[in-house]
């Protein structure tokens, strides 16, 4: 195998938070909002409204301010709706790992390193990797940061491990802030045709690789 040391996305890369997890914390901002004084004549068809939006935005942020500015609502909703989004006040939520996440990281943890770097709070991104049942054990170094740009992350696991960035692969959904990055540093990429990736997915030429579930990154290595 070419490459010595993988790092992953987790969200839309390992599991599938587009279905599982979405739609929960949208609602779930919703109901802040009009908790917090939002007037909507039907809150199902404000919920719908704000899915399709979602489905066409880069970020929840995005989509959740788009929203706010069709209905024509107060941009002070914005801080309510993003707390509830993000800091997801239940822990009982179901999510699934993607196809064949689970038994390809177990093949791979034997052939080279891994690790995790993933966007979001801490204790909301483990909670996401328990309940999908994903052992964070798997990976040899797990970051969380809050930034949507990688790059510190990716230099200082390519300075703590001494890789190369020839050795170094990275797999995410996003390009602009999973990927592009990586490149910059040298480093080969893999692009998750998942969640947003599919609504924004980079040019031709601009990753190494494309997949549309983990196994196929399997095929890909061994060629």
């Amino acid at each position: 195998m070419e490459y010595k040391f993988i790092i992953f996305d987790l969200d839309d890369t390992l599991i599938d938070t587009w279905n599982c997890f979405l739609p929960v914390e949208l609602k779930g901002s919703l109901l802040a909002m009009i908790k917090e004084g939002l007037v909507v004549k039907d809150v199902e068809k404000a919920f719908q409204l704000l899915m399709d939006i979602n489905s066409k935005s880069k970020d929840g942020t995005s989509a959740i301010k788009k929203f706010l500015q069709q209905i024509g609502a107060e941009e002070r909703f914005l801080d309510v709706a993003i707390k509830s989004y993000y800091q997801c006040s239940h822990s009982d939520f179901k999510i699934k790992p993607l196809l064949g996440v689970k038994e390809t990281l177990d093949v791979l943890k034997k052939e080279v390193t891994l690790a995790l770097v993933s966007r979001g709070i801490e204790r909301v991104q483990r909670l996401k990797l328990e309940n999908a049942g994903i052992d964070p054990k798997m990976f040899s170094e797990i970051i969380f940061s809050l930034d949507y740009d990688k790059t510190a992350a990716y230099e200082k696991l390519l300075k703590k491990g001494k890789w190369l960035s020839r050795e170094v692969l990275v797999v995410g959904d996003k390009y602009d802030s999973d990927l592009l990055p990586a490149k910059k540093l040298g480093m080969a990429t893999a692009f998750m045709n998942h969640g947003r990736g599919k609504v924004f997915p980079p040019k031709k030429g601009d990753v190494d690789f494309t997949i549309n579930n983990l196994k196929e990154l399997l095929f890909l290595l061994e060629k």
